[in-house]
């Protein structure tokens, strides 16, 4: 039974892409349907990539933060490239919007991803 203003869950059950948290989300989920926030449970296996390349965020800010495992951070601008390593749990990376980001998992990974605001169709997708 859920009381009005409570929803209780599990981040690795209730996602989609590990997606729980969001504009997304229907409102029959309760406080999991926001436009504040989106949260991202991210189980990456060793050697998984970003399926869409590279992205980035016309609006949202992002966070990401270590589990454990380790992740790679890729973020490309005009002119510019990164590489950003988490490998220590608690490492994070913090990337606004306008930045093209992508990903790839070392080895089994587990990544508290949040994003704020929460925005229909905020994100572009590229190729290499």
């Amino acid at each position: 039974m859920e009381t009005p203003g409570i929803t209780v869950g599990n981040a690795s059950d209730d996602q989609d892409r590990g997606w729980f948290i969001g504009h997304f989300v229907g409102p029959e989920y309760g406080l999991r349907k926001r436009d504040d926030i989106e949260i991202k449970w991210g189980v990456h296996p060793a050697g998984d990539v970003r399926a869409n390349g590279w992205s980035l965020n016309h609006t949202a800010t992002t966070i990401s933060i270590l589990i454990e495992g380790s992740l790679v951070a890729l973020f490309r601008g005009p002119g510019w490239r990164q590489e950003v390593t988490l490998k220590r749990k608690g490492d994070y990376v913090i990337f606004r919007e306008g930045v093209q980001h992508s990903w790839y998992s070392e080895v089994d990974s587990l990544v508290l991803t949040i994003r704020t605001p929460s925005v229909k169709d905020d994100q572009e997708h590229f190729s290499d």
